[in-house]
């Protein structure tokens, strides 16, 4: 009876739509919270039956340029006194559902903005932004979607923290 109470209650809070009363009394945050709590759940199961991560990645510094036709991301990385353009191609993202369009308007958010990559064996990297992962930015705006059994699971790593974070401490990007 108070689990069926609570989930109506939790139900009625997720239907109401964003407004000033709703911010100001929490439930916006609340909302905002019971979402993560749904993606973390789903990135830690994932975690829990996907792949570890055998070698350690190689880590590069640059700059965010662009994105290519073919839905990588282009960076800018300082090699000796000079800087070269590299194609970088993100980790655990179904390859045959990027859309080069939607990449490049998610890409465009964060151009000419420092990063740390990321760099696995297998060529496929982890682009981190201001601590958040771009892989999981490209999956959140619809450009792509995880790959449903990937070579690794650092990215389920990465994008479950991330989410737990945000159950914990909430959005401080506001």
């Amino acid at each position: 009876m108070v689990t069926s109470g609570v989930a109506v209650l939790l139900a009625l809070i997720m239907a109401m739509p964003a407004s000033p009363v709703m911010n100001a009394i929490g439930a916006t945050d609340l909302q905002n919270k019971i979402r993560a709590v749904g993606q973390a759940a789903y990135w830690s199961y994932r975690v829990a039956v996907g792949r570890n991560a055998v070698e350690k990645p190689k880590t590069l510094y640059g700059t965010v340029t662009g994105a290519s036709n073919t839905g990588k991301v282009l960076m800018s990385i300082p090699v000796g006194s000079s800087f070269q353009v590299v194609e970088v191609m993100l980790a655990n993202l179904d390859r045959e559902t990027i859309h080069p369009g939607a990449m490049w308007k998610v890409v465009e958010e964060v151009k000419n903005q420092n990063a740390r990559v990321d760099v696995y064996p297998d060529g496929r990297s982890v682009i981190w932004i201001r601590g958040l992962p771009l892989n999981l930015r490209v999956i959140e705006a619809g450009a792509a979607m995880p790959e449903t059994n990937p070579v690794t699971n650092i990215v389920d790593k990465a994008f479950a923290s991330y989410y737990w974070k945000l159950v914990l401490n909430g959005d401080r990007r506001r």
